[in-house]
């Protein structure tokens, strides 16, 4: 550049040393007289004509030149034109040159200074242009040092939220180390509950509490041996006389002990099962998390790659401007229009960036909230099971009241049949001894009917107790389904927000769609911009994925609730058809069956059960089966029902150690 403003320089001042020497000739001319003027135009003009040319082709060459570049103003050009052209033509051209050659040397002077001042704006514009190119070229490597900085800041923020995922890992499971310890408690709670049931029935098998489980060969003993046997607690062929009452109670202790430690063991690998199947799913995701920063820091690379080579591209381009002046004003400013293109597309894109990040939080808020009312709703599942077990133990204790009662009721009948056996019994004997017992036969019979009569009392006093019992139970299981029942209508709200929020979430992924097709026919450099937009995608997806996790199990949850509270094993059922089937003792068979499901009365009558039941009116469905419902005059007592081999304790017995397990 300055070796071509030096040519232009040194142009200059040849054309101006040729003025001077022309100038000068005319002075001299001025000078020497008439004569000489045709002789010194003669030379001037033999001497013009052996200068001018030079001046006319090289002058006008370099004029040209250094106007095409400099852009001289045209007035002054063809100010100093025209004397070079004059001054060659004749003397009196030379005279008038003379007369204006103070005002021309003015004009050549100031046309210099004007080029002077034209060369200097030219310098300052050349040092802006480069200072503009090295802003530039500083401008994108600090643009790339804070691209690092915030993916390094990403890659913290992630590894933060790792972390937070691994103490949430760790509390979960300290929160369910106290689950497993309250459900063994429970389990025992059963055991207890069988334990006492056995010694109930063995109480009502002996009234009097002179006999013992080794008086006689029972169907209860039988049962008893039988259930001990298939434990490994006692040796084919033997009986309870021999083993002893004790020894019998120990092993009937260590078989509850063992059924206790099999339903805790069951307990605890279940939920093991479940934290390994937690923790290999956590695994997974963090996993996938890793490989995802790793494709982060590689896509970093990519880019100081790409930035070093547009910093190459910058430097060629700068030796190109340095060749040719005019090339480069056209490369400069087609990158600033390239900048501020680049400029307003990054701002649109993290503009973007930022809303698709605080809709990810959101989503990220939403789904916390979701866990603490998932939270919220196991705490009330774990209150409703043990609502469940109070519910069953109270149902428990109403069925032995109503046995109570239906004992109670027996026995009154029982009472009255003695009553009844006493007064034959005094009739006879006072027809007999009328003349020598009368008073004395009077006296007896009075005490025996009065005797009779407290007993009498004191069973319908235990009966109504017995009544208010069960009434008192009754409303406690009215209380306790009212307590599901407002459960299960919170759980179906439950449901309906979780479908509108599914509906909100899809609304939103539809609009995310919508932008990411808007914003594909943009240039190359929103590549960046795309992959950032799937990160969140993939971090939409995740969040969807567990919201629909934790609606499958909050529906699991709730079909599991929703059902009827009264289960009837299918081994039961099963055993009581084929019962049905092989004995001989059909209606008392369909009488425990109709009282296990529910029979109403019409399907009672059509399976042939609608005939009244002989004695005090039917009593209840346990002290039917157990043989304790008073037989009719001239009768044997009913024989309890064997299903199986098997009475009916040790089938309920088996049905509750089936629930306990499970």
């Amino acid at each position: 550049m300055w070796s071509k403003l030096s040519e232009y320089a040194e142009g200059i001042a040849e054309i101006v040393a040729q003025a001077d020497a022309t100038a000068a000739a005319a002075v001299a001319a001025d000078g020497a007289g008439g004569p000489a003027p045709l002789s010194r135009d003669g030379a001037t003009d033999s001497g013009g004509g052996g200068d001018a040319p030079p001046r006319s082709s090289k002058g006008e060459e370099l004029w040209s030149r250094f106007a095409s570049i400099v852009a001289p103003p045209s007035s002054s050009a063809g100010a100093g034109a025209a004397p070079l052209s004059q001054r060659g033509d004749d003397a009196a051209a030379a005279a008038a040159a003379r007369a204006e050659r103070a005002p021309d040397e003015n004009e050549q002077e100031q046309y210099i200074c004007e080029l002077e001042r034209a060369l200097l704006q030219r310098k300052k514009q050349n040092e802006a242009l480069e200072k503009r190119a090295y802003e530039l070229e500083f401008r994108s490597e600090q643009e790339l040092r804070q691209e690092r900085a915030q993916f390094a800041q990403q890659l913290r923020e992630k590894d933060k939220r790792i972390a937070e995922l691994t103490r949430e890992v760790e509390q979960l499971w300290s929160e369910e180390q106290p689950d497993s310890a309250r459900a063994e408690p429970a389990t025992v709670e059963k055991v207890a509950l069988l334990e006492q049931r056995l010694r109930d029935l063995n109480a009502r098998c002996n009234e009097d509490g002179s006999l013992s489980l080794v008086t006689a060969e029972s169907p209860l003993e039988r049962a008893l041996l039988l259930f001990l046997a298939r434990h490994d607690e006692l040796l084919p062929g033997a009986s309870v006389a021999a083993a002893g009452v004790e020894e019998t109670e120990a092993k009937l202790r260590r078989l509850s002990e063992r059924i206790t430690r099999d339903a805790s063991a069951a307990t605890e690998a279940t939920r093991l099962q479940a934290k390994v199947q937690a923790l290999a799913e956590q695994d997974e995701e963090q996993l996938k998390k890793i490989l995802h920063l790793q494709a982060q820091v590689s896509s970093m690379q990519a880019s100081a790659d790409k930035a070093g080579r547009s910093r190459q591209d910058t430097a060629s381009k700068e030796a190109e401007l340095l060749e040719a002046i005019g090339e480069r004003d056209a490369d400069v400013r087609r990158l600033e229009a390239n900048v501020a293109q680049l400029k307003a597309s990054m701002e649109h894109l993290a503009e973007e960036l930022r809303e698709a990040q605080n809709y990810a939080d959101e989503l990220e808020a939403f789904c916390r909230r979701q866990k603490k009312e998932l939270e919220a709703q196991r705490t009330r599942v774990k209150e409703l099971e043990l609502l469940k077990a109070a519910l069953e133990a109270q149902r428990e204790q109403e069925r032995e009241a109503r046995a109570r009662a239906a004992e109670f009721e027996q026995r009154c009948v029982r009472l009255l049949a003695e009553i009844e056996d006493l007064k034959a019994e005094s009739a006879d004997a006072s027809q007999l001894l009328v003349a020598s017992a009368a008073a004395h036969a009077a006296s007896a019979e009075s005490q025996a009917i009065f005797a009779l009569e407290a007993r009498l009392s004191a069973s319908e006093a235990d009966k109504a107790v017995a009544l208010q019992d069960v009434e008192r139970l009754q409303a406690s299981v009215d209380a306790l389904e009212g307590v599901l029942h407002q459960f299960q209508v919170d759980q179906k709200q439950q449901r309906g927000r979780l479908f509108e929020l599914e509906a909100a979430l899809a609304a939103a992924r539809d609009e995310l769609a919508a932008r990411k097709s808007a914003d594909a026919h943009k240039t190359t450099h929103s590549s960046e911009s795309e992959s950032d937009l799937q990160r969140v995608m993939e971090v939409l997806a995740k969040k969807t994925l567990e919201c629909d996790q934790l609606r499958e199990a909050l529906e699991t949850t709730a079909a599991r609730y929703s059902a009827d509270n009264d289960v009837l094993d299918k081994r039961l059922a099963a055993q009581l058809v084929v019962a049905y089937c092989e004995t001989e003792k059909k209606v008392e068979v369909l009488q425990l069956i109709a009282g296990m499901m529910g029979f109403s009365e019409e399907q009672k009558r059509r399976v042939g059960l609608g005939f009244p039941v002989e004695g005090n009116g039917g009593g209840g469905l346990f002290s039917s089966l157990l043989g304790l419902v008073a037989p009719p005059p001239g009768g044997s007592a009913a024989v309890p029902v064997d299903i199986d081999g098997k009475s009916f304790s040790d089938i309920w017995t088996e049905f509750l150690i089936n629930e306990a397990k499970k």
